[in-house]
């Protein structure tokens, strides 16, 4: 479920980043809520302790609380991360990187929310969120 709500995501910004004109707006909100849907599966997958409704009902607030619901997700992926690491300390120096990077990307799609006009803040997001997610491997393993 989590590689396919990646490449959905994938697509979706495909499109928000060729749109141009009033419908640039609709794939860039499309965007996001893909971006929040991709973190519900992903705490999904890494066994984050929770309730199948709480996914479904993180799934149901997506579209009129993208960030929320993202951030949400990401802090309880890394509350598990941090359990995990702390049971491992070959884990650890990953889940700080892995945290850093989360919390830098975030920043940034947050960021690009109020300063669109910044250079690169979207790309940086791109960067950011890909490295992070290249982390989480081993808590998928």
């Amino acid at each position: 479920l989590f590689s396919f709500s990646c490449t959905v995501t994938g697509a979706c910004a495909t499109l928000y980043h060729l749109s141009t004109g009033r419908i640039r707006h609709f794939f860039r909100r499309l965007d996001y809520v893909a971006v929040a849907s991709s973190a519900v599966t992903l705490t999904m997958a890494c066994s984050v302790p929770r309730p199948l409704f709480m996914a479904g009902l993180s799934m149901a607030i997506a579209p009129f609380q993208p960030l929320l619901v993202s951030g949400a997700h990401v802090f309880a992926m890394e509350m598990s991360f941090l359990k995990d690491a702390l049971g491992n300390p070959k884990m650890r120096e990953r889940h700080l990187a892995h945290t850093s990077t989360s919390l830098l990307a975030f920043a940034a799609f947050f960021g690009d929310d109020w300063f669109p006009q910044m250079p690169y803040l979207h790309a940086g997001w791109h960067v950011l969120s890909a490295y992070a997610t290249s982390l989480t491997f081993c808590k998928l393993v």
